[in-house]
């Protein structure tokens, strides 16, 4: 449990990216050479993105860390996510969860929430 934030925050960004790039070549029907380039280009930005919330998680962490029990642990995976929905908002903006035009921030919240929970259920 001592580096549980961490390997949370990693789990979720790679598992988002698997996510992502199965769903892609299932929208498209194909497997593209330049996924493999893309999904390094996302792990990095998403390390880069998620850092603010992951310092959030990691200091709530380090206050119910004498406590650390499966209540904290959703706890924590709920902060995880809001944090994410937060951040996605901030960035993306409001039109960017409107279904009926671009919804990048709707499908990368997705994607990120799904990551969230399995995450949760895997990391120990």
């Amino acid at each position: 449990m001592k580096y549980y934030p961490l390997k949370l925050w990693l789990t979720t960004i790679v598992l988002a990216i698997i996510i992502f790039d199965i769903s892609s070549m299932i929208v498209n029907k194909s497997f593209e050479s330049d996924y493999f380039g893309f999904s390094i280009f996302m792990f990095l930005y998403s390390l880069i993105y998620s850092f603010p919330a992951f310092l959030i998680i990691f200091l709530i962490y380090k206050m119910i860390l004498n406590n650390f029990n499966l209540k904290n642990k959703i706890l924590l995976s709920t902060v995880a996510i809001i944090l994410m929905l937060l951040t996605n908002f901030i960035v993306f903006g409001m039109e960017s969860y409107n279904i009926d035009k671009n919804y990048s921030a709707l499908s990368f919240s997705i994607i990120f929430t799904v990551s969230i929970m399995i995450a949760t259920i895997i990391t120990k």
